[in-house]
């Protein structure tokens, strides 16, 4: 009876102070609070947001993959305490999409982001937080999209970097502070594109460089980007403006 009394005594504040897998995120800080959400999560409506804001219940992240595509929205109001994405975030194929607001608190994506074929999209302002990829970055076809702002907080993108069919796109500022492309660069077919600005700060790309058809962008210009850093594997250029 005494062992079991001591044991109870000793163990009791141990095992309460242990908080489940919901209280603290991979990676992140013990005792903020921030759920773990496990599995893919696809968002369909403005209905599943609240839902999934109901059931995080406070600062969250996902364990797996978030998609968000063809779907009726003007803004992801209801991702508003979203933290990170552990896997893919997808928001693609959604014609009235205007905002990418809601995502403020985004510090990680540890797969691909991937923001395509969103037309009403003029900006990714909204993702100021977010500081590193572990995937692809993948924006393309974006017709209305006429800057890369939000994007000034990213420091390194561990794998591809595509940036294409973007017409209203005319320069890439917003990766100002992007010093590491894990893997090839593609910057092609952005009719607008006319300057190279906002990759000032690239050093390194651990792959392959293509600056190819993007019409208004002079040639020399991107000859003497691809000569000022370091590329991994091969360097092409063409189809610019000569």
């Amino acid at each position: 009876m005494k062992l079991s009394m001591y044991l109870s005594a000793v163990m009791g504040p141990l095992l309460g102070a242990c908080g489940s897998s919901d209280d603290n995120p991979v990676g992140g800080e013990p005792g903020t609070n921030e759920r773990s959400l496990d599995g893919d999560i696809r968002i369909a409506s403005q209905q599943d947001l609240e839902d999934l804001r109901a059931r995080a219940e406070g600062p969250f992240h996902i364990v797996g993959d978030l998609t968000i595509t063809e779907t009726p929205l003007v803004s992801l109001d209801g991702l508003e305490n979203l933290r990170g994405v552990d896997g893919n975030l997808s928001i693609t194929v959604n014609a009235g999409l205007t905002s990418l607001s809601a995502l403020g608190q985004l510090t990680h994506v540890g797969g691909t982001l991937d923001i395509r074929r969103n037309p009403a999209l003029a900006s990714l302002s909204g993702l100021g937080q977010l500081t590193r990829v572990g995937g692809t970055l993948d924006i393309r076809r974006n017709p209305a999209l006429a800057s890369l702002s939000g994007l000034g907080q990213l420091t390194h993108i561990d794998g591809f970097v595509r940036i294409g069919a973007n017409p209203a796109l005319t320069n890439l500022t917003g990766l100002d502070n992007t010093t590491r492309i894990g893997e090839d660069l593609l910057i092609s077919l952005n009719p607008g594109l006319t300057s190279l600005s906002g990759l000032d700060k690239l050093t390194t790309i651990g792959g392959s460089l293509e600056i190819s058809d993007n019409e208004a962008l002079p040639t020399a210009l991107a000859e003497n980007f691809a000569a000022g850093i370091g590329v991994a594997m091969d360097v092409a250029i063409s189809g610019n403006q000569p």
